[in-house]
């Protein structure tokens, strides 16, 4: 093309129309050459000719022309050196891309110019990093081409910074290399690029840190030039040290650096760059007032010459080179204070765990804009012993919480009465929603590992980390001693007590209490068998768990075993993660949203999770097995157990067992079966590459959430599992079996999949080498929770670290933890795509155990622009300041009507401190008939009849959208706490509240509002109160309908049923584990829930969970047989979405009302979900609207 005398637009394929449709109009090409796949794209099917490069047709024309060089006789005019060469795309501020052209005597002044510097000759191996959208990459075809080198070329999947990227320079012996400093920061210093491998440093501002850690082992230059300067203004000699100069000019460039009058400033100033000289760019393609406002006269050139002003800022350091020191249009102002994000960059990049960092600015509604920092945390920083020790105590917290919940209230008692020793599974709660794992899952669980431990034929054992005794309590009565540690105090007085009770455990076993690490007084070489059962999970370091695996070896006798059992498998930590977070996901969440929540939880991940070949450098043999059992759950989907031998070995190996490929030696189980009967029981077999149908869902929830574009919603994702997901374990085992074979599942290399040993039943136990490793993981062999302690303590430390450092002004308000930062194609961080900072300085706080510490954590986190705050998390270590402090004092007033003073936050500045300076709604209260929400306020109250469960806690709600002139009332069911009789009918049900309500506010007009079963209600009391002469202002009916007219309509139907009011109680609270179904919400499983969790419902007494069932059933029997009377006056009637379940409309109505109108609100929620928070919001704001009109009338 260029040979031909034609200018070139290199264009993205993965633009977006628009994008394609801007610069295609910008250019208009006279020919789009393309294939046949792009050539479907819309917008280039509206541009000029297409030459599409796979067509046949295309390919006949071409055999038509013969090879020799084209000539100015065949072009349209002679090919002269200022005709344009290329027209590049940047972004332009205004939103529209600006498209620069250069000519081809910027390119031929470039290549001059970067010859010697660049080191590129024939042999040469570069690689082309850039997109080919970007002019680096034209620049690297350029260097390749007219120095007889090799341009390397490869797909985006292999470009991406990180281990593919190494494998791929390594691959193809890369001897020069172009990158930013932020793809560069993400590699390997070691081992990431050749020995000798040149790299070019360009596009951002390149960190003193980045040149000290690569110049040692690589030469390393800086290079500098927008793509108006046809690439490259300046290049560096080969850096050293910590220097970070952009160099010197190229040969065929002249830079000046100017102060505002376009005065050249002195050495050491800085300054705004200018460039000039052959290598300027012509301007921007049909923007004319764009190019004169960048492309301007050069005063220091002859007549009609120009100078391109960069916006870039640098100085002349006394050697004469260039010193970058940032963008004149990066300044910004907050609260009316200047700040360079690149110097708050600089102090973060500083802190020895923070890789990466990134600064921006966010205008909130809240106080105009704040500063935000995001750190990628340093994945090689080691753990200390500090952070070593932090972790083992958060897990002695947790789970002497958990051994006090078990049996803590007996630890007296010499005979224990909690559940059987061996048989408690507290605390062992699903990944995917929080709830407990099912008993009977727990013990098959329990049983797998005490059979594979008894393969071993332990004798003498050591168990480290035996926590409740699940599996002591099966092994230890059939060994000769067993001695049992743990790190909990009260783990180790149960167990004590446990065996003091068990006379076949008497004088065999013992306990003592200390870390896994500590072995001290065990003596050396005297186990056959050390346990390590489901506990390195919370080990804190790779570190730590090496002593403890080297401390345990030695402790064995000859032929002696370490069992690691339950070992979460690094490698499927994403796929798990996965799964559970777009499980727990709502529908409207993005996938941006979700992938953003999924990758900060992987990061943080407080549990150990470890790579199968991590075991194979330890012990003289290994046996690696998959977890397997019929229920399917996390345990038997992401784990493994490990067991290492000291000399001498089992016999038994299956490194010489016969291997087969799934797919393609086996094609399936019905083969696999047949295979099996003709081999009659005797030939050792190996089965690879097995899809695993345990991870179908999850992989396929996996794939959908990669796969999406960053808008798309959780709701749109297609889950569909595939029509052959594979097949269990398990489901291998029943057919092996049946034709004289075991099968040993082992962890496969890819991700859903497993291997398949299979002995035959003949051959001795145990065995070794199940698990043949294939290549090294792709990553980390252990995730370490103290690296991921420090990484989750930057949010704090960091702030505290950066003023130290930094006037307070320049102190990012908050700092958001990222696995990675979001980049452009060209590799560099892009600023814009730096999500929404979620919750970032947020704590390990308690959840809200009161309907009041609800409402104010939303406060909190409202008025910081969070989306979460907890109980005990700082208002002021989360970015509050005094405005914002008054702004949430005045948010306080507004929702409860109650002053709170600002300087009352600085003394009380969580909210477990501030609501006790309020006044607590103790939850006794919460149950009484009369529940105030608000109680100040001058206008008239609004009154709230509740459901037929009885409580009208979810009314709270309403309060934000009302006015703090209006008091807020709910009134609730007679009988909740269980110990008063229960109502006789609905009539006397509105006489008693009619009473109450009178008792509040003796005169009208009154306000009432009732969902469901509470609408007939409200409706009775509306009759009751004009029948008394009072005026009625409002009565609002939520989706309710009068019952007795509907006789062949079971109640439980029309108010939603039981599950429905357990469902909105769980809304409420914020308890909604992912995938949990209505029709699964039973009382059993609603009491687990509320039990097992730690929200508003946690601190409610049995007898009034109870007491709300009885009160539901006594309303289901009243609402059958009433009828109302008739109100006179207008109604607002909330329908919900129709569901045909309840074929019930409005119309119901019409004869209990008359001298008004019902004027209907379509409401988008269902009957049952009418009364969550989303639902009652929406109803609130039309509320305040029709009080407002009511009180103007």
């Amino acid at each position: 093309m260029f040979a031909a005398g034609a200018a070139v637009t290199l264009i993205d394929p993965d633009y977006p129309e628009e994008r394609l449709r801007l610069v295609l109009g910008d250019t208009r090409p006279a020919t789009v050459i393309t294939d046949r796949a792009l050539a479907q794209r819309p917008a280039l099917g509206e541009a000029a000719d297409l030459l599409v490069l796979d067509d046949p047709d295309t390919a006949r024309r071409i055999a038509g022309h013969d090879g020799r060089p084209v000539t100015d006789a065949e072009r349209t005019c002679p090919l002269l050196p200022s005709h344009a060469a290329y027209i590049v795309h940047t972004s332009g501020s205004t939103g529209r891309p600006k498209g620069v052209l250069v000519q081809h005597t910027g390119v031929a002044a470039m290549l001059s110019s970067t010859a010697v510097q660049s080191r590129i000759v024939p042999g040469s191996r570069v690689l082309q990093f850039a997109s080919l959208a970007f002019d680096a990459a034209l620049y690297e075809m350029f260097e390749t081409l007219c120095s007889g080198s090799t341009l390397v070329v490869a797909s985006p999947e292999r470009l991406l910074p990180g281990r593919g990227l190494e494998r791929l320079a390594h691959e193809e012996r890369i001897t020069t290399v172009t990158l930013p400093p932020s793809a560069l920061a993400v590699l390997d210093p070691d081992a990431g690029l050749p020995d000798g491998c040149l790299i070019r440093v360009v596009g951002e501002e390149l960190p003193a840190e980045l040149v000290a850690r690569w110049a040692a082992r690589h030469p390393m230059i800086n290079g500098y030039g927008p793509t108006e300067s046809t690439a490259c203004a300046t290049i560096s000699d080969e850096l050293t040290g910590a220097s970070t100069t952009i160099g010197r000019p190229v040969a065929t460039t002249r830079i000046h650096v100017l102060d505002a009058a376009l005065r050249p400033v002195p050495p050491g100033r800085e300054g705004e760059l200018y460039l000039s000289g052959p290598a300027l760019a012509r301007g921007y393609v049909g923007q004319p007032a764009r190019t004169a406002e960048r492309f301007v006269p050069d005063p220091f050139a002859a007549p009609g010459r120009r100078m391109y002003r960069t916006g870039d800022l640098g100085r002349w350091n006394a050697d004469g080179e260039l010193e970058f020191t940032g963008r004149s249009d990066r300044q910004v102002k907050i609260r009316g204070y200047r700040i360079e994000p690149g110097e708050v960059e600089s102090a973060l990049l500083a802190h020895e765990a923070v890789a990466q960092a990134a600064v921006r600015v966010w205008t909130t509604g809240v106080d105009g804009s704040r500063l935000v920092a995001y750190v990628v945390p340093e994945p090689s920083a080691a753990p200390g012993a500090v952070a070593e020790e932090e972790v083992l105590a958060d897990w002695v917290a947790v789970h002497d919480s958990v051994y006090d919940r078990e049996g803590g209230a007996d630890r007296e008692s010499s005979s224990p009465d909690e559940a059987p020793f061996g048989d408690s599974f507290v605390g062992w709660n699903s990944s995917y929603d929080g709830s407990p794992l099912p008993r009977e899952a727990m013990r098959e669980w329990r049983d797998a590992v005490v059979d594979r431990v008894r393969e071993l034929a332990p004798r003498r054992v050591l168990e480290i980390g035996a926590g409740n005794g699940a599996v002591l309590a099966a092994l230890a009565p059939h060994c000769e001693s067993y001695h049992a540690t743990d790190i909990s105090p009260i783990a180790v007085d149960t167990l004590r007590r446990h065996v003091a009770a068990a006379p076949a455990l008497s004088g065999k076993v013992t306990v003592s209490q200390q870390t896994a690490d500590d072995l001290s007084g065990l003596p050396d070489g005297h186990f056959d068998t050390v346990i390590l059962n489901s506990v390195v999970q919370y080990f804190p370091s790779r570190a730590y768990l090496e002593r403890v695996l080297t401390g345990a070896l030695r402790l064995l006798a000859p032929g002696g075993a370490v069992f690691v059992g339950d070992v979460r498998d690094v490698r499927s930590r994403s796929v798990l993660f996965t799964a559970a977070g777009v499980g727990a996901a709502g529908a409207v969440t993005t996938a941006a949203q979700a992938r953003l929540a999924i990758g900060r939880k992987l990061l943080l991940d407080k549990e150990l999770a470890v790579a199968p070949e991590f075991f194979g450098g330890f012990g003289d043999a290994a046996d690696i097995r998959l977890k397997s059992g019929s229920h399917d759950n996390e345990l038997t989907r992401y784990r493994y157990d490990a067991v290492l031998y000291k000399a001498p070995v089992p016999s038994t190996s299956a490194a010489s067992a016969m291997p087969l490929v799934w797919g393609t030696d086996v094609r399936g189980p019905a083969e696999l079966s047949a295979l099996l009967s003709s081999a009659g029981g005797a030939t050792p077999l190996r089965v690879t590459d097995i899809p695993d149908a345990r991870l179908a869902a999850d992989l396929a929830a996996t794939r959908a959430l990669d796969a999406a574009a960053p808008g798309t919603t959780i709701g749109a994702l297609d889950l569909t599992v595939p029509d052959d997901p594979g097949v269990r374990p398990a489901d291998i085992e029943d057919l092996a079996e049946r034709s004289g074979y075991r099968v040993l599942a082992a962890p496969s290399a890819a991700l859903g999949r497993f291997d398949a040993v299979l002995l035959p039943t003949s051959a001795a136990a145990p065995v070794r080498d199940v698990y043949a490793p294939t290549a090294a993981p792709d990553g980390p062999a252990v995730h370490e929770p103290a690296t991921a302690g420090v990484a989750a303590a930057l949010p704090t430390e960091l702030p505290r670290r950066l003023r130290e450092v930094l006037p307070a002004h320049q102190v990012p308000s908050a700092v958001v933890v990222l696995p990675d930062l979001p980049r452009t194609r060209s590799g560099k961080i892009d600023h814009a795509a730096l999500p929404d900072p979620e919750a970032p300085g947020t704590t390990a706080g308690r959840a809200p155990r009161t309907v009041q510490e609800k409402h104010l954590c939303e406060l909190f986190a409202e008025t910081l622009g969070l989306s979460a705050v907890g109980i005990d998390d700082n208002f002021f270590d989360l970015g509050g300041h005094s405005l914002l402090a008054a702004q949430l004092a005045r948010r306080i007033e507004l929702t409860w009507g109650t002053g709170v003073d600002t300087a009352t936050l600085f003394v009380a500045p969580t909210v477990a401190a501030l609501a006790e300076r309020l006044g607590t709604d103790d939850q006794r209260f919460a149950f009484d008939v009369v529940l105030p929400l608000r109680r100040t306020g001058d206008r008239p109250a609004l009154f709230c009849v509740h459901p037929a469960g009885g409580v009208g806690w979810m009314y709270s709600v309403l309060m934000r959208q009302l006015g703090a002139d209006h008091p807020v009332y709910a009134l609730q069911a007679r009988g909740l706490g269980g110990d008063e009789p229960l109502p006789g009918d609905i009539a006397d049900m509105a006489d008693d509240y009619v009473a109450q309500i009178r008792s509040i506010q003796p005169k009208g007009p009154y306000h009432l509002l009732g969902w469901s079963f509470g609408g007939m209600v409200a409706h009775a009391a509306a009759t009751r109160l004009q029948a008394a002469g009072e005026r009625v202002g409002l009565l609002a009916l939520l989706d309710s309908y009068v019952i007795a007219d509907h006789p062949s309509l079971p109640p439980e139907d029309a108010f939603g049923g039981a599950r429905a009011m357990f469902a909105t109680l769980l809304a409420f609270a914020g308890v909604q584990p992912a995938g949990l179904r209505l029709d699964e919400l039973t009382t059993e499983r609603f009491l687990e829930l509320v039990q097992s969790t730690d929200s508003v419902l946690s601190g409610v007494a049995e007898r009034h969970l109870i007491g709300m069932g009885s009160v539901y059933s006594n309303n289901l029997k009243l609402g059958r047989t009433f009828r109302p009377d008739v109100f006179r006056g207008d109604v607002l009637f909330f329908a919900g979405r129709q569901d045909a379940s309840v074929p019930m409309t409005v119309d119901s109505w019409l004869p209990y009302v008359q001298d008004g109108r019902i004027r209907v609100i379509d409401s988008r929620f269902l009957h049952a979900d009418m009364g969550n928070p989303d639902s009652l919001a929406e109803v609130g704001k039309v509320l305040a609207g029709e009080l407002g009109r009511l009180e103007g009338e």
